[in-house]
């Protein structure tokens, strides 16, 4: 899963929160969701700054 899909389903959780649905389980979702978006984020950076400063 990317980054933005990850988003979008964060975004489409958030919305049947809204509505009442699973409340409890979509907020657990949305918590894993985040720490995986972050930590794909991170992984990201970390390989560009790696390749950045790489000497060829």
């Amino acid at each position: 899963m990317t980054v933005k899909e990850g988003r979008e389903l964060v975004k489409q959780l958030r919305q049947e929160i809204k509505e009442g649905k699973d409340v409890e389980f979509n907020t657990q979702w949305i918590e894993c969701l985040n720490k995986s978006i972050l930590k794909a984020i991170d992984k990201g950076y970390e390989r560009a700054m790696r390749k950045m400063f790489t000497v060829r």
